[in-house]
């Protein structure tokens, strides 16, 4: 498989320099789902894993190869783990127009399964093609997908609620991440999308509660 594929599967199937800010801030809906998560004796990382054993392999998807998917909406999210220095992390995808998936954001999670960083990748990364930050407000803000797509519908209430309580950071990620690409256009002609030196462009740490 190619390796811009593995994040991704089929195309049409498909350091912010700020300090870190509380995941937890209003709304409180990633809190909310991440307690019924712990009530239920699980948490996002495992209620992803879905009793699987966690392999250590970018193109290694969880629950499965697609992941969980909004039937109506078409957009979606899988689990995987590949990052030395993460637990694992979250992709999160809308569509476009003609249902092409566009990559939303990378959430990193630690083994307690909470949110430790939101990232913009490189397009390398996912496949998908690039969208400027200018355009990116419609994505970002109306990613959607219903509890009902999976069975256990507060990893889904956790995964959207994540990118909804971010839209503005998000926003701001986009900005930092063409500007990383505007610089590295300056330094040289090399095509920065194909770059496999850089797969994160752009990062908010986010704090979780002590």
């Amino acid at each position: 498989m190619d390796r811009r594929q593995f994040c991704s599967g089929s195309v049409l199937a498909a350091a912010w320099t700020l300090s870190p800010r509380p995941v937890w801030a209003a709304p409180n809906l990633i809190q909310a789902a991440s307690d019924a998560l712990k009530k239920a004796g699980t948490n996002a990382a495992l209620a992803a894993l879905d009793g699987q054993e966690r392999v250590q392999d970018p193109y290694r998807h969880y629950p499965s190869e697609e992941g969980i998917k909004d039937p109506k909406t078409g957009h979606r999210f899988f689990f995987h783990a590949h990052r030395k220095e993460e637990y694992g992390h979250f992709h999160t995808f809308s569509v476009d127009q003609y249902g092409a998936a566009i990559h939303i954001a990378m959430v990193s999670v630690n083994e307690q399964g909470l949110p430790t960083l939101l990232c913009t990748t490189n397009q390398w990364v996912t496949g998908t093609r690039y969208i400027p930050a200018s355009d990116m407000a419609p994505h970002i803000n109306s990613f959607s997908i219903s509890p009902s797509a999976y069975a256990q519908p507060d990893l889904v209430r956790f995964v959207t609620a994540v990118v909804q309580a971010h839209q503005k950071e998000l926003m701001v990620l986009y900005q930092e991440r063409d500007e990383w690409l505007a610089r590295y256009r300056k330094r040289t002609t090399t095509d920065p999308f194909k770059d496999r030196a850089h797969e994160v462009l752009s990062s908010l740490p986010l704090k979780a509660p002590t």
